[in-house]
């Protein structure tokens, strides 16, 4: 799934998902769901990292260099502002938020998966937890989430907004998602704790007040 932006070059498209060991392309809402249309040389799903428990998938935050979250400009405007761009793994696909292309739904068996070898480097990973949310309602909430916040903004809507709901999603397996549905619009806001531009302008104002106005008084007596 893509929204507002450009596509990634997936061999299967947006809509199928990529097999490695049999070279073919399958419906993605057969992913990871023990249909086991692909399966590695051990038997199990390839790459859907599926719990002792059944039903349940393991979901990770994953944390990529700064050229994943957006254009030129607006990494060299966030270098010290955010120094990673984060991203979902679960249930053999990416989820991510970025200035350029949006959402993105990204096979992690495919070819020419940007995260793969040869590709961008992941910097960590860190698995969180396990969850029983299906395809269907991790792309039902990304939706939902695109609603309440559909401009990229460097300090109040970016790629850690996005993973932070969504890991809180996962996390509740997608529960009570009927009653929560009227709430959406604004508990899917994401959050203000983050400075504005003018907060971070008061700030260094404030701390060179601070600093400075010491020193000239000092001078003066």
């Amino acid at each position: 799934m893509v929204a507002n932006g450009r596509k990634e070059n997936q061999r299967c498209g947006d809509q199928k998902c990529y097999c490695p060991t049999t070279n073919q392309c399958f419906d993605r809402s057969l992913r990871c769901t023990g249909s086991k249309v692909c399966v590695d040389s051990s038997g199990k799903e390839a790459k859907c990292f599926e719990s002792s428990t059944p039903g349940m998938y393991k979901y990770f935050k994953k944390k990529a260099p700064l050229p994943s979250s957006g254009s030129s400009s607006e990494r060299k405007r966030s270098v010290s502002l955010s120094p990673s761009h984060w991203f979902v793994e679960y249930r053999g696909f990416v989820y991510e938020f970025g200035l350029s292309y949006g959402t993105h739904e990204l096979d992690v068996n495919d070819p020419n998966y940007k995260y793969g070898p040869g590709g961008e480097k992941v910097l960590s990973e860190e698995l969180v937890g396990s969850s029983s949310c299906t395809r269907d309602q991790v792309n039902s909430f990304v939706k939902r989430w695109r609603d309440a916040n559909p401009k990229y903004n460097l300090l109040s809507n970016n790629c850690q907004h996005f993973v932070k709901q969504l890991l809180k999603e996962l996390g509740r397996n997608c529960s009570n998602r009927g009653r929560r549905e009227v709430d959406d619009t604004e508990s899917l806001k994401a959050p203000s704790e983050c400075l504005s531009s003018s907060s971070i302008r008061w700030k260094f104002h404030s701390m060179f007040v601070s600093l400075i106005l010491p020193a000239v008084l000092l001078n003066i007596n």
